[in-house]
């Protein structure tokens, strides 16, 4: 359904203000149900995908089923909406011209995507960007949607976080805390998670040198979904065992180990609700004893509302010690492993935007 600035009333039924867009937007918006029933969908990703295939703008469905965001420019655009643990639904393509509003009840299948069933055995083999129909295809897609849904969740600023630090020494051998410090902060929007920029990661890597100092990077929910990552990286599947039980993981691995230090990981995935429950990853290409021990972790959450955020998260490196002297006081600057360092945080409170 198709109007023009000025002409809504109409359309009232769907709750959005046509007179709160600018003269020149064009809006795009409604209510998002489910086929057959008419229930409205709270939580689910909506996306705006231009004629390139980018996806420009996104959004989450209020408590309502509704949403409402802006084209960012006039052309031909795709909607794209996505439910984890269901198939997703893309729309017609249309053309947007200056002024346009487009408001409109989106109809979404409750088709489940299966995932009990799914034999990670089937592909072995490592695969940059897995193919549609692959079962690796799967699994990603339903990744994938979690991240995107995150990612949503911080650019439109939805949540305020009230979170809890901290940053402890570890002993080298069995890990005990040697001291730890703890603080409390408090962040409206964006999330306290978050890497580097992508494009430089994929420059410098996970691992980089900068002004003396050793800075270790994990990856946030940009970082995976970007073109310079999912170029770089390939994947496969891995069964869960033990404490893993019930999940499907997704491994990835960077293309060319040789290259410099990158990350490798797994991103666990709930069989049964298709939900993403952690990642966990490590380094490759790093000259270091016993590398298994760094590496860190980042568990996922969702809302009922559909807000997907970080809930908990440590990141561990090795804390290097220069010994300027041996035993008999003859100079050594040498550089050793001394422990470990790890930094991480929980989410310990969360409030919804007061204005939505």
């Amino acid at each position: 359904m198709r109007a023009p600035l000025g002409r809504c009333g109409t359309l009232l039924l769907l709750v959005l203000a046509c007179a709160a867009a600018p003269a020149a937007a064009q809006v795009i918006g409604g209510e998002v149900v489910a086929q057959g029933t008419g229930r409205l969908v709270a939580g689910a990703v909506v996306v705006l995908v231009d004629g390139a295939g980018v996806q420009r703008r996104g959004v989450l469905t209020d408590d309502a089923g509704r949403f409402r965001m802006e084209a960012p420019g006039v052309g031909r655009y795709t909607v794209r909406v996505e439910r984890i643990g269901y198939r997703s639904s893309e729309y017609p393509a249309m053309e947007l011209r200056e002024g346009d509003v487009v408001l409109r009840r989106w109809s979404v299948p409750v088709e489940a995507v299966e995932l009990v069933g799914v034999d990670v055995d089937a592909e072995r083999r490592c695969r940059v960007r897995p193919r549609e129909g692959l079962v690796t295809n799967r699994v990603w897609e339903e990744v994938r949607k979690a991240l995107n849904a995150s990612r949503w969740t911080e650019d439109q600023a939805l949540l305020r976080y009230e979170v809890e630090l901290y940053d402890r020494l570890l002993d080298g051998r069995r890990r005990p805390v040697r001291t730890e410090e703890r603080r409390a902060w408090e962040q409206q929007g964006v999330s306290p998670f978050r890497s580097l920029p992508a494009e430089s990661l994929a420059r410098g890597g996970y691992v980089q040198e900068r002004d003396g100092s050793t800075y270790f990077y994990a990856p946030d929910a940009h970082a995976l979904l970007s073109d310079a990552f999912l170029d770089t990286h390939c994947f496969r599947l891995q069964a869960g065992r033990g404490e893993r039980r019930g999940l499907v993981g997704l491994a990835f691995e960077p293309v060319d180990r040789d290259r410099r230090a990158e990350v490798r990981g797994v991103l666990w995935v709930d069989r049964l609700t298709a939900e993403l429950r952690f990642l966990e990853y490590g380094y490759t290409g790093l000259r270091i004893d016993d590398p298994e021990r760094l590496g860190g972790r980042v568990e996922f959450e969702r809302l009922e509302s559909g807000p997907w955020f970080v809930r908990r998260w440590w990141i561990r490196w090795p804390r290097m010690q220069v010994l300027p002297a041996d035993s008999r006081g003859r100079p050594l600057r040498v550089e050793v492993m001394d422990g470990y360092r790890e930094v991480g945080g929980e989410v310990t409170g969360l409030a919804a935007e007061e204005d939505r």
